[in-house]
C-alpha cells in the first residue's frame, strides 16, 4: 500500500498517520484543569476507510481514504485550525460549560445509580468534588462542521470512555461510548 502523503499545514504542521485513532499532526493541548499533560488532537473521523475489497483491488491506495476524512486538496484542516482555535481561544468558558454540563448529567442520571452500581462508591456533593472524575482526558477530536469531541475516562460510568462534542463552542452530546 502506499504511504501517506506529506502533508504539510500552515496551523497543523505535518500530518502523520496515528493508525488506529486516524490522522494528527504535533499540535498537542493541554490545560492546567487537566493537569501536566499534552493530549494528542486528532483530526476527522477515523472510522472512514477503504473496504477488504477495495484495498485489494486498489492496492497503490493509502489504506484509510484523505479526501473523506481531511477534504479534497485537505481544504477541511483550515476548518479543522479554526475549530480548535475558538475552542482555545475560550477555553476557560468551554472547561466551565464541560463542568456544569458533566455534573448535571451526573445528578440527574448517575448519582441516583451509584449504589446499585457499585458496592463503594465515591460520595460527591458538590460539582467540585465531581471535577475530580472528568480531568482524564484521554483526547480530543476535531471533525467537520465546528464539531471538537473530548473523550475522558470517567469510571463513575461502567464504560470505557466518556464522549463530549461541542459545536462552535456549545455542548451539543454527552454520550458514554458502549
Amino acid at each position: 500500500m502506499k504511504t501517506l502523503p506529506d502533508i504539510i499545514h500552515p496551523f497543523w504542521g505535518r500530518i502523520f498517520d496515528s493508525r488506529g485513532e486516524g490522522y494528527s499532526s504535533p499540535i498537542k493541548f493541554s490545560h492546567p484543569f487537566f493537569g501536566n499533560k499534552a493530549f494528542p488532537v486528532y483530526l476527522g473521523d477515523p472510522d472512514i476507510s477503504h473496504t477488504p475489497n477495495y484495498i485489494k483491488a486498489h492496492p497503490d491506495e493509502y489504506y484509510k481514504p484523505i479526501a473523506p476524512i481531511l477534504g479534497e486538496n485537505y481544504h477541511l484542516l483550515d476548518e479543522f485550525a479554526d475549530t480548535y482555535t475558538n475552542f482555545t481561544a475560550n477555553i476557560d468558558a468551554n472547561i466551565r460549560q464541560l463542568q456544569d454540563a458533566v455534573y448535571a448529567l451526573f445528578t440527574t442520571y448517575i448519582q441516583p445509580g451509584l449504589p446499585h452500581t457499585y458496592e463503594m462508591h465515591p460520595v460527591i456533593e458538590t460539582r467540585e468534588d465531581h471535577d475530580e472524575y472528568i480531568r482524564d482526558l484521554a483526547d480530543i477530536r476535531i471533525l467537520p462542521g465546528g464539531y471538537l469531541d473530548m473523550i475522558f475516562y470517567y469510571n463513575l460510568i461502567p464504560a470505557p470512555v466518556f464522549n463530549v462534542t461541542f459545536k462552535h463552542g456549545i455542548i451539543v452530546d454527552l454520550l458514554p461510548d458502549p
